[in-house]
Order: structure tokens, then sequence, then C-alpha cells
């Protein structure tokens, strides 16, 4: 196994834009972090953002960083 993710994309745009589900979703995403860690597992562990500053939230929890975009064009990646 390469790694675990935790879960894709916890903060969907709706979720990101109301400050009372974006912190419930992290409390949920932390709360699977540390059930899965407790398994003692050696793979790293992960979440999948679509935005840079969303793997920011939980940068604290995840061994490697999994960022995908939808974004069709280079300047939004890069941006």
């Amino acid at each position: 196994m390469l790694a675990w993710n935790i879960m894709n994309e916890p903060w969907a745009a709706k979720i990101w834009g109301n400050p009372e589900q974006k912190r419930t979703a992290e409390k949920f995403v932390r709360h699977y972090f540390g059930l899965v860690r407790e398994l003692k597992l050696e793979a790293p562990l992960t979440f999948s953002a679509t935005f840079f500053d969303r793997c920011a939230t939980l940068e604290d929890e995840v061994d490697v960083i999994c960022y995908h975009s939808y974004a069709t064009d280079l300047e939004r990646w890069t941006g």
C-alpha cells in the first residue's frame, strides 16, 4: 500500500464557504485520522484537497500532501 487517503475532498465548495460546516468537516476528518493512526499502520496518511489553502488546514495530520485540481488551464495550476 502506498498511502491511506482518509477522505477525498472533505470540503466541497459550499461547505468551505460556511464556517460551521468547515469546522464540522475538519473535526470529522481529524477524528478519522486518529482512528486510523491507532491501527499503527506503516503506510503514510493523507487526504485529497482541490485547493492549496485547503491542504494547509490539516497539514499537521498528513504525512503526504495530496492535491488535485479540476482546473483546465496552466495558470490556475501554478497560481
